[in-house]
């Protein structure tokens, strides 16, 4: 039987690209755990695979935030989180660099947002959850409220409906606070044309 041999190089250093490279390999390629460090003082230390960032890994992005997570030819690809020296933050799937599939976001002004991602949007169904106290529960298209959705006010209102470009478009309900209700059709953000409105008499 014939036995093939690894030999794994010792703890080296190359000058590659726009930065350095450093860690064990073998073979041609860099195969294997390592760091990389940028000269504009990025930093990523985990696997690679073919010369490229694969497997896990983390990259500090100085100084705005990191990542840590999975990569594919040198890419976001699979699950991840990133964090921003502004307060946002991320957790979810990624694919071809770009946030996609099931993810969670906290905005730097506190805004948090649970659902659907494709190419780095909203897209599909999701919740958002502002520091106003208003929130949104429904589909996105593009990263804008378009669809099916219930939209619900900080003082107590809330209007059930479509959207298209993230405003009231098509169909739609709006119950206030105090119990008065419009039914009908919007166009662009307004109401227009037929309409059932219901006012609360107290009797």
């Amino acid at each position: 039987m014939r036995r093939r041999l690894l030999y794994l190089s010792p703890v080296t250093c190359w000058l590659v690209g726009l930065g350095w490279l450093q860690g064990r390999y073998h073979g041609s390629r860099k195969n294997g755990e390592g760091s990389y460090f940028f000269i504009n003082a990025d930093v990523y230390e985990g696997h690679f695979r073919d010369d490229r960032m694969a497997g896990s890994g983390v990259y500090s992005f100085s100084p705005e935030g990191r990542y840590e997570g999975d990569w594919s030819a040198a890419m976001y690809e699979g699950c991840g989180s990133e964090t921003f020296a502004k307060g946002s933050t991320y957790h979810g799937q990624y694919a071809a660099g770009l946030r996609h599939g099931w993810g969670c976001c906290r905005f730097f002004n506190g805004d948090f947002y649970e659902g659907r991602w494709a190419q780095g949007l909203r897209e599909g169904c999701g919740m958002q959850q502002c520091t106003d106290d208003s929130n949104y529960v429904g589909d996105y298209r593009r990263g804008k409220r378009h669809g099916y959705g219930v939209y619900s006010f900080p003082n107590g209102d809330q209007y059930m409906g479509e959207y298209e470009d993230d405003i009231p478009q098509g169909y739609g309900v709006y119950v206030f606070g105090s119990g008065q209700r419009y039914e009908g059709h919007w166009e662009k953000g307004r109401k227009q044309g037929w309409s059932i409105y219901t006012v609360e008499t107290g009797l």
